[in-house]
């Protein structure tokens, strides 16, 4: 049975994942690796971070936290994404759940920020 929407993708990994944390931070492959504390439930507060990026990502659900609290990772209709809160800078972590989760984990290359526009 295909997902209905988004919130249900978002779901499917929270009941899978939830209250997880995996990971510890440290010197990575490309950067520095993180770890990753799947939430227990959604957190729609967490949306307004994105507005900058909503045209490119669509409508977002964020399901973690990563490096100490710093990211928080969204899952989109298409993609995951990574939002750095030090520097807050959005990346595009590609449409695939266990490469998303290769890249905060050990740490590899998150690529360039996507270019926001200002809500």
């Amino acid at each position: 049975m295909p997902l209905q929407t988004l919130q249900d993708r978002a779901m499917v990994l929270l009941r899978q994942f939830g209250g997880l944390r995996v990971g510890s931070e440290g010197p990575g492959i490309e950067g520095g690796r993180g770890d990753v504390c799947f939430y227990t439930q959604l957190r729609p507060a967490t949306k307004q971070l994105l507005a900058p990026w909503m045209a490119q990502t669509g409508e977002v659900e964020a399901i973690a936290t990563a490096h100490g609290d710093h990211i928080i990772v969204y899952t989109g209709t298409q993609n995951f994404y990574a939002y750095t809160d030090p520097d807050e800078q959005l990346y595009d972590l590609g449409p695939d759940f266990s490469s998303a989760m290769e890249k905060l984990l050990l740490g590899l290359s998150y690529g360039f920020p996507l270019v926001g526009t200002p809500a």
